[in-house]
């Protein structure tokens, strides 16, 4: 792993500015201004954007109030993750708090596959649907968006994801990338879905207290998604995160309690905890119990649910295992000096797992990576990138193999016949190298600052609290502390080292997860450089986790 120190050192803040010099020396480090500080630390939900910047916005608005006063049947089509059935819970919520005749549909993921399906058109036409909205997809539905309207069903596309050469003939779109006109391009699926809900109680001259307490589902589907945390999505999970902790809904309750958690939920809670639980029925199962737990009123529905997503994710984490465990065993067997990403392919795999698997091998490997389940001579895959390469982009080069495929830099699915795998291995290692170098191979930790061990107590966590949410865009603070010495005797369990460090009087413990390969080296007890972040346990207890160490001397 290399470290990339371009200034670890402090720098102190103007006189005016009452900001403590670490978390002003991190945040000037990431290229903000004086300005831009002051915002970032004082998210304010009054400078969101008015949802009417969207060109179709006011369109979209008028129909459905049009279908809401004729009492004309309005349908929800969500994605099957959580951004997708958060927003699908927020819009069902609107449209019943204003009198709408609402249902919902989540599409199986094994079944249907992503995106707007036509078992969703068809289910909208048995149903006598005059409106279907969607939640997190469509943007490349051009067939099923065809069918609808053959059917006499209009649809409202409220989307996220880039937007393909042909545009469906929707009733109306709104998508950030899709529209030059509303300037912030990062908005997640429910947080499109939210700004059509502001337009709604905007026309309606409705008090907009209810639509702010539902803030706990757009904070949750918008880092569950791993939307970039910065501009209108810092300030909605922001506040969504304070709606979330006084836990109105019987659904979040539920699954706080059944994860254990005792302190007040973060951002990484949502990403490492509550969100894989949520995501696990869709996973493994059908996500329409994710919708009901967060539309319940019902404690005792909400711990039932609750429970099943609980068993389902650890049957996910299972499958994950072993999913990793055969491709680590399939990339000893590959020349990794000609390979600077890795596809690979099983007819074992559950297609709803390898997603969450790719980004455990990209985490090993620091190298795009692609796994694909294959049946009845298909392969559906899932990727995920590395920091430096957009994943669409290099697919995009490959498109004429796939069947279909879609997603963000970041992330990407794709289908394409069996028969073709062996040449898109190729084709998409050829189109990576164009955006990567060898430094890349190695991974990059990018060191924010160097501290002493000294720095380290409740007043910087206080502080460092201030930087909050923490996610994609805006991560924990990677720090460098430099000739430390390992005391004590080394704690060693089947997931992680622990350790203590001290220097100058002062002791801290360290966590390495998923490094128990260096218990034989720490248990000698070396003085060590380490780069790692400053954390709170589930006890409230300081810790420092891991990212990287050397050996001085």
């Amino acid at each position: 792993m290399r470290w990339k120190i371009e200034n670890s050192m402090k720098i102190n803040p103007p006189d005016n500015m009452k900001i403590n010099p670490i978390v002003y020396s991190i945040l000037k480090k990431r290229d903000m201004t004086d300005e831009e500080i002051i915002d970032f630390l004082n998210p304010d939900i009054s400078k969101l954007e008015s949802p009417f910047k969207f060109k179709d916005m006011e369109k979209s608005v008028q129909k459905i109030l049009d279908n809401v006063e004729s009492k004309k049947k309005i349908m929800i089509f969500g994605d099957y993750d959580v951004d997708g059935t958060t927003g699908t819970a927020l819009l069902n919520k609107v449209i019943k708090r204003i009198g709408g005749d609402v249902i919902y549909y989540i599409p199986h993921r094994l079944k249907e596959g992503y995106g707007f399906s036509k078992n969703g058109v068809e289910y909208a036409k048995e149903n006598n649907v005059s409106l279907i909205i969607t939640v997190d997809c469509g943007i490349k539905a051009v067939n099923n968006v065809k069918l609808a309207r053959d059917y006499g069903i209009d649809v409202i596309i409220t989307d996220h994801h880039e937007v393909g050469e042909v545009i469906p003939d929707a009733f109306s779109i709104i998508n950030p990338k899709f529209d030059d006109n509303y300037p912030f391009k990062y908005l997640a699926g429910v947080g499109v879905a939210f700004k059509l809900a502001q337009g709604i109680f905007y026309e309606l001259k409705e008090h907009k207290n209810f639509l702010l307490w539902q803030l706990d589902l757009v904070a949750t589907g918008t880092i569950a998604d791993l939307a970039p945390l910065i501009g209108e999505n810092r300030i909605l999970t922001k506040y969504g995160l304070i709606v979330l902790n006084k836990l109105k809904k019987p659904g979040f309750k539920m699954l706080k309690e059944i994860s254990g958690l005792k302190r007040e939920i973060r951002s990484e809670d949502i990403s490492f905890i509550i969100g894989p639980r949520m995501n696990a029925l869709g996973r493994i199962a059908h996500a329409n119990d994710t919708v009901r737990l967060l539309l319940t009123d019902n404690f005792e529905e909400a711990k039932r649910i609750a429970l099943k997503m609980d068993y389902l994710n650890r049957e996910r984490q299972e499958t994950e295992k072993d999913i990793v465990e055969d491709a680590i065993e399939m990339i000893k067997g590959m020349d990794l000096k000609k390979y600077w990403s890795l596809i690979l392919w099983s007819e074992d795999w559950h297609e709803g797992v390898i997603g969450i698997a790719a980004s455990k091998l990209v985490e090993k490997y620091s190298r795009p990576t692609i796994l694909c389940s294959v049946k009845d001579g298909f392969a559906k895959c899932s990727g995920r990138s590395i920091e430096g390469v957009h994943l669409l982009n290099a697919l995009k080069e490959c498109d004429e193999i796939f069947e279909e495929y879609g997603g963000h830099s970041d992330a990407a699915g794709m289908t394409l016949k069996a028969e073709k795998l062996e040449d898109f291995r190729e084709r998409f290692n050829e189109s990576v190298k164009k955006q990567m170098n060898e430094d890349m191979l190695e991974g990059v930790i990018s060191i924010d600052l160097e501290i002493e061990l000294e720095d380290i107590n409740e007043e910087l966590m206080s502080e460092l609290k201030k930087l909050e949410p923490f996610g994609e865009d805006n991560p924990h603070p990677e720090f460098l502390l430099r000739g430390v010495k390992i005391v004590g005797y080394p704690e060693l369990s089947s997931k992680y080292v622990r350790f203590l460090i001290n220097k100058n009087k002062s002791n801290h413990k360290v966590v390495a997860f998923d490094r128990i390969d260096i218990y034989d080296e720490i248990k000698n007890k070396p003085f060590i450089d380490l780069v790692f972040n400053v954390l709170k346990s589930r006890d409230e207890r300081i810790y420092l986790k891991l990212l990287d160490y050397k050996v001085c001397g």
